[in-house]
């Protein structure tokens, strides 16, 4: 994080070949140490048609008060999507305002 202060985290995850009665789920996790982790949002999707594979996308909304920029992060806990040329998988960190 940049600086201080209370973030809006949003994830917008694409999952790709879905297997039949298959679920998957992405964790977001904040660290406040530097060492341990904490989930903090968990997006994911649940395929229960038995005949049905493919993409499937899930969103994931987190605040945080993120009031030490060198111990405070954040990390994801999963293979992702990804593409040079679109969107598919994305993280947005938008500060909303001072701790």
């Amino acid at each position: 994080f940049p600086e201080t202060g209370v973030y809006l985290i949003i994830s917008r995850i694409e999952y790709a070949a879905i297997d039949a009665n298959d679920n998957v789920f992405c964790s977001t996790n904040l660290t406040t140490n530097n060492s341990s982790y904490t989930e903090i949002d968990r997006p994911g999707v649940s395929n229960q048609d038995s005949n049905a594979t493919g993409e499937m996308n899930t969103i994931g909304i987190s605040f945080v008060d993120i009031t030490n920029t060198s111990t405070h992060k954040v990390r994801s806990g999963t293979i992702l999507n990804g593409d040079a040329n679109s969107n598919e998988t994305t993280f947005s960190f938008i500060r909303l305002g001072d701790t």
